[in-house]
């Protein structure tokens, strides 16, 4: 079911601007339709359709709906040269808490605060799509200022692992992904978060691309901590 974001749930919602155009012209939307929307505060509701304008719709407040957690899981990805919008996209729907995006010493793009803000609202039309939990698209930093701030157990995604594997390690509560850009992290690089301990795996023997590497990771994980754990 489609999910729409919303100031603040209450019983008569009023629903305007892209939201409601989008609602009108592109999904077709009709008098006695049922969507879900979600608030800022994460609360999330059922609602019906029940009058339709120009550019505004009315919504009534049939019942609320069980607040949508996301598992503790950031997605730390070096930028590719490509950019971070797919893999935004695809992390949202599959299910992450954040998204933190990392300057290395490989990294060739460096995005500007309005890439940073179309990310954000990549994410959000994602979780609208999919019935997702909106992520956090976290300030560009360097590898180092993420290590020196982070929290919980770190995973390093590596082409160069040949023996370690997602399904033999116990993962925590708080899990953190870190994926390199193209070429990877450097030797310098490895010996930082090696330092910071964190754990490095293997994806299997292909060499993946970014984005790939991203979402297998992130799939795996999501699996092994539904249905392993």
């Amino acid at each position: 079911m489609r999910q729409i974001k919303i100031k603040m749930i209450s019983q008569q919602i009023e629903i305007n601007g892209d939201e409601a155009k989008h609602l009108i012209y592109s999904l077709r939307s009709k008098v006695g339709e049922k969507i879900s929307v979600v608030d800022e505060n994460n609360q999330r509701a059922l609602i019906e359709l029940v009058d339709f304008s120009k550019d505004k719709i009315i919504g009534r407040l049939i019942e609320y709906l069980p607040q949508k957690k996301s598992d503790s899981i950031t997605l730390a990805v070096a930028i590719p040269k490509r950019g971070l919008d797919e893999i935004v996209r695809q992390a949202t729907e599959i299910g992450v808490l954040a998204i933190q995006p990392l300057l290395t010493d490989r990294t060739v793009a460096k995005p500007s605060t309005a890439k940073q803000e179309r990310w954000q609202r990549i994410a959000k039309e994602a979780a609208e799509q999919s019935g997702a939990f909106e992520p956090t698209i976290k300030n560009l930093i360097s590898l180092n200022e993420f290590l020196n701030q982070s929290k919980g157990q770190l995973i390093l995604c590596s082409e160069i692992e040949q023996e370690n594997f997602l399904n033999k390690i116990n993962l925590a509560e708080e899990v953190t992904i870190l994926i390199g850009c193209e070429g990877g992290f450097s030797e310098r690089e490895f010996e930082m978060l090696k330092n910071s301990g964190a754990l490095s795996i293997s994806l299997g023997e292909n060499i993946l691309r970014v984005d790939t590497a991203a979402i297998v990771a992130l799939s795996t994980i999501k699996f092994i901590k539904k249905f392993v754990d």
